[in-house]
């Protein structure tokens, strides 16, 4: 539903861990994503759960959270996409 209407005042990325992410590979992904976003502002990184969002903050206010959590199911497999080895799970 995001994709045809902008329920949301950020613009976000969600996103699944699949059971072969290892804690190394979750901490190198949530790192790389730290130090791109904090050339844009001020990065903030929460942990609930079975969830990590990194948040970007301009001007005080988050404009861009990218949320990871981990999926125990999916509905269908994911499809392989120009940025290998993520895969696209849809739109």
């Amino acid at each position: 539903m995001a994709h045809y209407y902008e329920y949301r005042t950020t613009k976000d990325v969600d996103a699944w861990w699949t059971n072969e992410a290892t804690e190394r590979d979750k901490n190198k992904i949530v790192e790389i994503l730290e130090t791109t976003l904090t050339k844009f502002g001020e990065v903030t990184t929460r942990r609930f759960g079975d969830v990590v969002s990194v948040d970007l903050h301009i001007n005080g206010k988050i404009t861009f959270n990218f949320q990871i959590a981990t999926r125990s199911a999916l509905l269908k497999a994911p499809e392989k996409c120009a940025w290998s080895p993520i895969e696209l799970d849809s739109l």
